[in-house]
């Protein structure tokens, strides 16, 4: 048993080598900022909570910022969720065989579903996992550990612990409630001292709570779930097998997971979603009667390995490619060390790769967030103070006016037209702007 575990292992880790990894520009930027003495809401746009970004703030400050340190930081903490998923479906079926069913479904589907890759949601799946793993041992104090440091990692994900304590409730397990909760109030706790302390309160209350649920509902763009027939066909198969599941703490934690995909649907948004469906999927194949349910996992398989191999086989890191590394070049060539830059329309990581700055306060260029009444009107007077040398300003692309790649902060820009001459075009559809003497 332990060979054909070693295999899935290695055959986890050859797709997830051959499959294209996403490397997101924020999981650069975010903590090179920060390294660089921005804090993570007071002087940027940041809407999330800072424990994933202090563990990259951590890691890039000893291996630097490489592609290849972050694709063994994701890789690691994937291959630690196939030994939960495996050891957690073997504790519910109390048999091996059905455990190694569950992994083996999960080694095939997170690959080719966008979950090779660094970002918030794919980062959650573990202590998750963890929470579900020690809330099934009983171990209540634990299991709250491993929800807090989830929601500490990604808001939404806090869901799993509301729903946590329902599952303790409908079981009439009242006295567990308090054990489950204290390390996430301790966890809770420790974070409002850092932002008191820091002066990151305000800011931290908008760009995760306040802004996200009173404002940016209401901008075209924001909240999105637009299926393709392919994701409709891959989660009518997926989910068709667990209509037959009857465990009351999989179910709590299957829709917590569909309630934290919100405001967005794609795959890796579902990650933590995947990872206990394929639990489940070793659960109900423990019941004999609902073996032929399995057929619809196969196609689904098929379906989605078919589609995937085609796109993404073997196809260089998305953005930390070839040419983004020839821009960053670019940048550190037309932009003297020491000088602060804007980068308008361009992926923020090429601050970090590029090793420059931006102006504080800095944001991306997302309109939700620079649409709210005062936002670009608070940047521009901490411009104006201190404006940034440079501007490199990307062509827009052609779309709908607040579609990614097209928005333009029209205040900022037209700030931007005022006090900066256009200087040359340093790559097809990229322009280097220098301040007006």
């Amino acid at each position: 048993m332990k060979k054909i575990i070693a295999l899935l292992f290695g055959v986890h880790l050859y797709l997830l080598y051959n499959l294209q990894f996403t490397a997101w520009p924020e999981m650069f930027s975010y903590p090179y900022l920060a390294n660089n003495g921005f804090s993570l809401y007071g002087d940027m746009i940041m809407p999330y909570p800072p424990l994933l970004i202090w563990t990259l703030q951590i890691i890039y400050a000893l291996f630097g910022y490489n592609v290849w340190v972050v694709k063994v930081f994701s890789w690691v903490l994937i291959l630690t969720s196939d030994v939960l998923i495996f050891q957690i479906t073997k504790i519910i079926t109390k048999n091996e065989k059905y455990a190694l069913f569950s992994l083996l479904v999960y080694v095939l589907l997170e690959p080719f579903l966008e979950g090779n890759m660094i970002w918030f949601d794919n980062v959650v799946v573990l202590p998750i996992l963890g929470g579900f793993f020690f809330l099934l041992q009983k171990s209540y104090r634990k299991a709250g550990l491993m929800l807090g440091i989830s929601a500490l990692i990604k808001q939404t994900t806090g869901i799993y612990l509301i729903f946590s304590v329902c599952y303790l409730a409908v079981n009439k397990n009242y006295r567990s409630i308090h054990k489950l909760l204290l390390f996430p109030f301790i966890l809770g706790v420790f974070l409002l001292v850092w932002l008191i302390s820091t002066g990151s309160l305000d800011w931290f209350l908008n760009w995760l709570i306040i802004f996200p649920s009173t404002k940016w509902e209401s901008f075209p763009g924001y909240v999105q779930f637009i299926f393709t027939n392919f994701n409709k066909e891959v989660l009518f198969f997926l989910f068709l097998p667990a209509l037959f599941l009857r465990d009351k703490l999989l179910w709590f934690f299957l829709i917590g997971g569909l309630v934290a995909i919100y405001p967005r649907f794609s795959f890796f948004h579902f990650q933590s979603e995947l990872a206990i469906l394929t639990i489940s999927y070793g659960l109900i194949l423990s019941k004999s009667k609902y073996k032929t349910l399995f057929l619809p996992i196969i196609l689904a398989v098929l379906l989605i390995i078919r589609q995937t191999v085609s796109l993404d086989w073997r196809k260089e890191t998305k953005f930390f490619g070839r040419s983004d590394l020839v821009v960053a070049g670019l940048i550190t060539t037309e932009v003297p060390e020491g000088n602060s830059v804007y980068l308008l329309g361009l992926d923020s990581s090429l601050y970090a790769l590029s090793d420059r700055l931006p102006p504080k306060p800095w944001f991306d260029n997302f309109g939700w967030y620079l649409e709210i009444e005062g936002v670009q009107d608070e940047i521009l007077k901490h411009w104006q103070e201190d404006q940034p040398n440079y501007i490199i300003w990307r062509t827009p692309s052609r779309g709908n006016w607040f579609d990614l790649g097209v928005y333009q902060p029209r205040k900022i820009t037209n700030w931007i037209e005022l006090y900066y001459t256009k200087d040359k075009e340093i790559s097809s559809g990229i322009f280097l702007w220098k301040k007006r003497s």
